[in-house]
């Protein structure tokens, strides 16, 4: 409800509506964020987001398993620039990764890409 007009929100199953935003914004400028559940990115998600590779992927995963299949899946359109583990639950074996992304075709230092860090999501 507070998104700007150069932004897109989608809860819930993305599969749907995925190509078809890629394939109507400049993937150029194009950042898209991911929060699967455990089970990871459907298979239709991951081909999606391997035949319209956006500049940006910022993955974030509750399941290392699922993270490395997924991530082996997309290795060849995109490059990985950075993983951080942030253990959000002290005293039991669960870990979340933020894996951050860029298309493999496109120049490291975009201003798509090049103030990443400043900013956050609430």
């Amino acid at each position: 409800e507070n998104a700007t007009s150069a932004e897109t929100y989608l809860a819930g199953d993305v599969e749907p509506a995925l190509a078809r935003l890629l394939c109507e914004n400049n993937l150029a400028g194009t950042s898209v964020i991911v929060d699967p559940p455990a089970t990871g990115l459907p298979a239709g998600t991951r081909r999606t987001l391997r035949e319209h590779p956006p500049h940006t992927l910022v993955y974030v995963s509750c399941n290392p398993a699922t993270l490395a299949r997924d991530l082996g899946e997309l290795k060849g359109s995109f490059t990985i620039r950075s993983v951080t583990p942030l253990d959000m639950f002290p005293q039991t074996a669960e870990i979340e990764c933020v894996v951050h992304l860029q298309n493999a075709k496109m120049p490291p230092h975009s201003p798509a890409t090049s103030d990443l860090g400043s900013h956050s999501a609430q």
